[in-house]
């Protein structure tokens, strides 16, 4: 058997094998570098999640979702829940206001409405094809309506941005039919609210304010069925039973005028002496 000896082998060829060598191991270390980046991140988010489900301490929250960012800037799951956490943080300063100090409460919601805007809108540049991220930054928009209706527009855009991505998903529909009620666009709720149980039937949300919707829109037989159908897997939900009793007791018949005095031809007559 002939052995082929080493020193036969060009000094390029061998330079070329121990470079690949190099690169491998870097190419290695990078990737365990990232991944451990990654899990680590993962982990501080987790801890950080329960302790705030447990405390409801936003501010510690925030703060470690920072870290959170910073060891994985190019996920758009923690982009997304830096969005969220900030919405939730707005939402606190807006309840905060106090007539005497209306231009920090101004500059904060300002900042905090911001940074929700753009780590929601960081989350969808990640990962475009991601569905959720675009609902998302729908719900971010869509929460700022009643501050400023020109978030209905950007609102509405990602949702059916959503929808494109995700068809099947009932959850979109839905969103936009809440969009559209809030707007009190009563048609256009109801075609996205029957969308949606077009997907999933027993989608209880869907229905209850489907029921509602057809109320608004006069249909009052309609809205008391989808209400019952509420009703059968939410038998103590105050909120159902008041609407049912509201809709189905009968009408209070109209109470005549009162009568002051009585018309000449109903006066009464003279007796005779």
């Amino acid at each position: 058997v002939q052995v082929t000896n080493f020193q036969t082998y060009s000094r390029r060829l061998v330079f070329i094998i121990f470079a690949a060598l190099i690169i491998l191991i870097a190419a290695s270390f990078a990737l365990l570098y990232g991944f451990g980046r990654y899990y680590w991140s993962a982990v501080i988010y987790e801890r950080e999640w329960r302790h705030y489900q447990s405390t409801a301490d936003l501010d510690r929250f925030l703060t470690k979702l920072d870290s959170v960012v910073s060891l994985n800037p190019r996920s758009d799951m923690s982009r997304r829940a830096a969005s969220q956490a900030w919405l939730l943080h707005s939402s606190a300063v807006f309840r905060s206001y106090q007539k005497d100090n209306e231009a920090n409460w101004q500059s904060d919601l300002r900042q905090a409405v911001q940074a929700a805007i753009a780590q929601g809108s960081l989350a969808v540049a990640l990962n475009p094809h991601e569905p959720v991220n675009w609902a998302n930054l729908g719900i971010i928009y869509h929460n700022l309506v009643p501050l400023d209706a020109a978030a209905e527009e950007p609102a509405l855009t990602n949702y059916q941005q959503a929808s494109v991505l995700d068809p099947g998903n009932p959850l979109w529909p839905y969103q936009l039919g809440l969009l559209a009620y809030q707007n009190q666009d009563w048609p256009t709720a109801k075609n996205h609210f029957q969308a949606a149980l077009a997907l999933v039937s027993n989608y209880a949300d869907a229905h209850y304010f489907l029921a509602l919707t057809y109320q608004q829109l006069g249909l009052q037989g309609e809205a008391i069925k989808e209400m019952q159908w509420v009703a059968q897997f939410n038998p103590d939900n105050s909120l159902v039973k008041e609407h049912l009793f509201d809709w189905q007791r009968p009408p209070t018949p109209p109470v005549p005028p009162a009568i002051t005095e009585l018309p000449l031809e109903a006066a009464t007559p003279e007796t005779e002496p």
